[in-house]
């Protein structure tokens, strides 16, 4: 075993460069490469172990040169080999893309392109993760300025995980890196680049654990064919599946101690061992005439070709109540007057 207490200012790669399969980053350590687009740390080996309970931050990208655009920066941690693995109870962070290049000058060109930022940590193969910590995607870097016309455009975030196989079990916090501003110009700027997603997938089938207490800021992009979200721990929680964070999963799989509200439909295999519920309809109104209430939700919706286990409990909702009809009372017919035919 290695452990690390001090800082190491160079990329570290298990099983080389004197660095064992086995590595230990202590709560005084720190891994903060300074080259340019550099790796935090490499796990490339099969049953490979790190352990963080420090800081690991990838090297920032290269900034471009005279209206160049910015260079990428590099990924925290980089698992590659099946059954390799991480357990992170510190922080790891993708470095930054690198800033534009400004245009300066008699020149009528744009500012540089930021670089994107990178990935906090890389999952390939069947390789796992536990994070109990910070897991971060590289902030895009800074669009180049321009004294004649429009400034760069930021570069984009990155991903706080990307998982392509493997498993990823979070009880900690994982966020995605924030675009990068555009550059200033004399005609404006190329615009801002798009925000990282917390959690992105690739192509092969992967899972995503979520215990309770896990915070997860920013989309979470399964890639709609084979990707597994499951709902996990010992202690109670709830979930809501809201259409636009959570998306792309094709398999769900509720632990016992889950509330699941929200939409569970379009999945290939649902198993369940909590509550699924949904919420009532909306009331009608009252007036002349009174609206109908709307339905319930279903509960699951499940098509002919797809997979259901319930050992919890499924409530659909509630019909909403109808609201009352009424119309004002007439008022009494006026009287003959006296004598009158």
């Amino acid at each position: 075993m290695t452990e690390i207490t001090g800082t190491v200012a160079t990329t570290i790669t298990e099983g080389s460069g004197g660095y064992g399969g086995y590595v230990v980053i202590t709560s005084k350590g720190e891994v903060a490469p300074t080259a340019g687009g550099a790796n935090g740390v490499n796990v490339p080996g099969a049953d490979y172990y790190l352990r963080n309970e420090g800081v690991i931050i990838a090297g920032s990208g290269n900034s471009g040169f005279s209206g160049g655009n910015g260079f990428a920066g590099g990924t925290g941690v980089s698992l590659t080999a099946d059954l390799a693995i991480l357990v992170n109870g510190g922080t790891v962070s993708g470095g930054s893309g690198g800033y534009g290049g400004d245009v300066t000058g008699f020149d009528f060109s744009n500012g540089g392109y930021g670089g994107a930022g990178s990935t906090g940590v890389s999952i390939k193969g069947s390789a796992y993760v536990l994070n109990n910590g910070t897991i971060k995607g590289g902030a895009g870097g800074h669009g180049g300025t321009s004294e004649f016309a429009r400034g760069g455009k930021g570069g984009a975030g990155a991903a706080g995980v990307y998982l392509d196989g493997g498993t990823l079990n979070d009880f900690g916090t994982i966020e995605g890196g924030a675009g990068g501003a555009g550059g200033t110009g004399s005609a404006g700027s190329l615009g801002q680049g798009a925000a990282g997603d917390a959690v992105l997938f690739g192509s092969i089938a992967s899972t995503l654990i979520i215990d309770p207490g896990a915070v997860i800021d920013g989309n979470v992009v399964a890639n709609g064919v084979n990707d597994t979200l499951e709902l996990g721990g010992t202690t109670t929680d709830s979930f809501t599946l809201p259409g636009s964070q959570f998306t792309g999963f094709s398999s769900l799989d509720i632990g016992s101690h889950w509330n699941v509200t929200g939409a569970v439909a379009n999945l290939k295999s649902l198993q369940n061992s909590g509550t699924i519920s949904q919420a009532t309809g909306t009331a009608g109104t009252n007036g002349n005439p009174g609206t109908s209430g709307t339905a319930g939700a279903a509960g699951v919706t499940i098509a002919a070709s797809e997979t259901a286990n319930n050992h919890g409990t499924i409530t659909g909702g509630t019909g909403g109540a109808s609201g009352y009809s009424s119309s004002g009372a007439s008022g009494l017919a006026p009287r003959a007057a006296p004598g009158s035919a």
